[in-house]
């Protein structure tokens, strides 16, 4: 799905073309694998502290917040998103009605389908 999205925007919203490779590019492999190694030494530590409740609703909003801060420090770059974001929401959303729909996965739990902070965190995300 990354490569889906990133293949997008090249195509359709990038439209001039750069050679040279981010100077950012090292601090955000450098940043990544300190998260990674992070959360590999927390695994086989103690498991418990990676397990914890609504972790879609952390997740995605920490996903969110380096999109926001970009935003504000670039505001051209907004136009770009929202085009991107308007796109793929469709598509994603068509993807999770397909997969329940086609049951290409199950909820085990049926509390899951009467729960409204779980439907409001899979249309929010």
């Amino acid at each position: 799905m990354t490569f889906l999205v990133f293949t997008f925007y090249q195509h359709f919203i990038d439209r001039k073309e750069s050679k040279r490779i981010s100077k950012n590019l090292p601090k955000a492999l450098f940043l990544g694998f300190i998260v990674n190694t992070i959360i590999m030494i927390l695994f086989f530590v103690n498991k418990d502290l990676l397990i914890f409740d609504h972790s879609y609703l952390y997740m995605g909003i920490l996903a969110v917040i380096p999109l926001i801060i970009t935003c504000i420090l670039y505001p051209k770059l907004l136009n770009k998103f929202l085009y991107i974001t308007l796109f793929f929401s469709v598509v994603f959303f068509m993807l999770e009605i397909v997969g329940v729909y086609n049951h290409y996965w199950s909820f085990n739990g049926s509390f899951l389908l009467r729960n409204r902070y779980y439907w409001k965190s899979k249309i929010c995300f």
